[in-house]
């Protein structure tokens, strides 16, 4: 491995390619393995990957600060960040070092589409939430008609609302649910892939759809470190998530066929 300043801006002229294979579905253990070899990549450089951690932190946390500009920004440039990590993951697959810069490589590789995906990101948001919210609003009224209609409220009426509740949680999980799966490789297979915003897309969603059942191994697996993570006062996660940055990388490559 080449002896580098970690501060310096890192070349963004890796191997790219517009002949990622077809998305394949992979065995169920292999959620189990993205972790580790996330867990590879983030032994790699240690020490760069939780100063890049901090700093993605501390920039939401500034963002997160400002009302509304803020948030909607930070749902914008959420893309050019992870393109710049998946950057950082292929400069260290193919032997290269990673640097602090790799987080704000996407600012560079390809600013233009990767703000797109941003926008087309917070839309999706926007459009579920605005689902959601007309649900919500609909079955309140019908509630509160019916706990009208008894006089001072039907017995039960408790148990109606919580049903309520938990009926809009399940409808706002299965709207947001191809949300995610739409966005999650997006940004990789725009940077290391060369694919346009809603060719990356489709591919992510249907990469992630023919691995439903390792994806389901993989979030349980990643919910328990990130549980474990928060213990120590959130200390954890300094390494927990630079981690499930790398196990995305991983799981794209053995999706995609890179």
């Amino acid at each position: 491995m080449n002896e580098s300043n970690p501060y310096e801006a890192p070349s963004t002229d890796l191997q790219t390619s517009d002949e990622v294979g077809d998305p394949r579905g992979v065995e169920a253990g292999r959620g189990t393995a993205w972790i580790g070899e996330g867990f590879a990549t983030f032994k790699a450089s240690p020490l760069n990957w939780v100063i890049i951690t901090v700093l993605l932190i501390v920039i939401q946390i500034i963002l997160g600060l400002i009302p509304i500009i803020g948030q909607i920004a930070g749902n914008i440039i959420w893309p050019l960040f992870i393109a710049g990590i998946m950057l950082g993951c292929a400069a260290l697959d193919e032997g290269d070092d990673l640097t602090i810069g790799h987080l704000f490589a996407g600012f560079s590789a390809k600013p233009g589409p990767l703000l797109g995906l941003g926008a087309m990101y917070l839309v999706m948001l926007l459009g579920v939430g605005i689902v959601v919210g007309i649900l919500a609003a609909i079955s309140g009224i019908g509630m509160a008609g019916l706990a009208g209609a008894g006089g001072g409220g039907m017995p039960g009426g408790e148990a109606v609302a919580v049903g309520g509740i938990l009926m809009l949680v399940l409808v706002a999980m299965g709207l947001f649910l191809p949300v995610i799966m739409a966005i999650w490789f997006a940004p990789a297979l725009m940077v290391l892939a060369d694919k346009g915003v809603f060719e990356s897309l489709k591919l992510s969603f249907v990469g992630c759809l023919k691995n439903i059942i390792p994806f389901l191994i993989y979030g349980i697996i990643a919910l328990v470190l990130l549980i474990i993570g928060a213990i120590p006062f959130g200390l954890g996660w300094l390494v927990v998530i630079p981690l499930l940055w790398g196990s995305l990388y991983a799981s794209y490559r053995d999706i995609y066929g890179v």
